[in-house]
């Protein structure tokens, strides 16, 4: 090694943070301890984690905007101010004006978060349990009573439109055998959705098993607050925030639900049930007995198509048969 070579200060980041040893020590649980907890079920486990998940909630200190909802945010001073090469002011001007700039910018942004955060994380979590309880207790149970109030409508209209449709311009009859097949498939479909639900053991642990608010309802504080690279509030503010955001809308839900949910369920329950006998006893005899007439009209229209159309179209085929067309190009 040359003596003579300068020296550099190397210097090794030796820290283990939080997250890595508490993998490593799951890791080496699991490899000293691989059977500790045979009755366990993956089941269970996830319902620990997502009950765990409001109590051990920790705040990303690093990068506080993961899913980059405020990277329009992220300012410096040149995105602000620039001076071209034909206009420049003295170098110390500059140079103090970039500093002023960006460490202003910083600490009043620090100081009104730390001012305001808080109590917006409050207000923000609470407005989220509202709109979560109102948009899980009312809007997707209403939405799902009116998409069974249409759907006979819809099922009556595609039938009437196959029908003419097919007759007018194609004239076969292969319509018929179609339309009780059709509608077989559609009792069998409302008998799954009919079915003895009441019987059917209910899950505490995964509470939207066909996912119908996963992308609407699931809003976590990434999702709403996020800060961008160089507007950071203190870490103190920023946990401080993040705890009380997801306390407060998960709490406040929990309230909310307490109090409205049994007598909205008994509501939606008493709802759902008239418009079942009303499907069941009312619109599904009136679907049935169009199909029976839609059948009757339909091989008594196919019947003339073919006794009056038929003849007709076969006499101007062999009419127009010997018509030949000879295309020529001039020069």
């Amino acid at each position: 090694m040359d003596q003579g070579a300068p020296l550099k200060d190397i210097s090794i980041d030796m820290e283990i943070s939080e997250e890595e040893e508490e993998v490593s020590s799951l890791l080496e649980q699991r490899e000293i301890y691989p059977n500790d907890t045979p009755g366990v079920t993956e089941a269970q486990t996830k319902g620990q984690d997502s009950l765990a998940a409001h109590s051990n909630t920790k705040a990303l200190i690093k990068d506080r905007d993961p899913k980059g909802i405020n990277k329009c945010l992220k300012v410096t001073f040149e995105d602000v101010i620039a001076e071209p090469a034909s206009v420049r002011s003295f170098d110390k001007v500059w140079l103090w004006s970039h500093a002023l700039f960006e460490v202003s910018r910083l600490w009043f942004y620090r100081i009104v978060s730390l001012l305001l955060a808080v109590p917006v994380a409050l207000a923000a979590g609470l407005l989220f349990a509202v709109l979560s309880c109102l948009h899980i207790w009312l809007i997707v149970p209403s939405v799902q009573l009116l998409v069974i109030n249409l759907r006979w409508i819809k099922f009556a209209l595609l039938f009437f439109f196959r029908t003419l449709l097919h007759y007018i311009y194609r004239t076969l009859t292969s319509f018929g055998p179609e339309a009780p097949n059709m509608a077989d498939q559609y009792n069998t479909n409302e008998e799954k959705i009919l079915k003895d639900s009441h019987t059917k053991e209910i899950d505490l642990i995964n509470r939207d098993p066909k996912q119908i608010n996963e992308d609407v309802v699931k809003v976590d504080f990434e999702d709403v607050i996020a800060e961008p690279d160089g507007t950071h509030s203190m870490d103190g503010v920023w946990k401080a925030s993040y705890t009380t955001f997801t306390v407060s809308k998960y709490w406040c839900y929990r309230v909310l639900s307490a109090i409205f949910g049994i007598p909205v369920a008994l509501l939606w329950g008493f709802c759902f049930a008239c418009i079942s006998f009303c499907h069941i006893w009312a619109v599904m005899p009136c679907i049935k007995s169009y199909l029976i007439e839609t059948q009757c009209l339909s091989r008594i229209y196919s019947l003339c198509i073919h006794t009056f159309c038929d003849p007709l179209f076969e006499a101007l085929g062999k009419i127009f048969s010997t018509v030949r067309v000879a295309l020529r190009k001039e020069v």
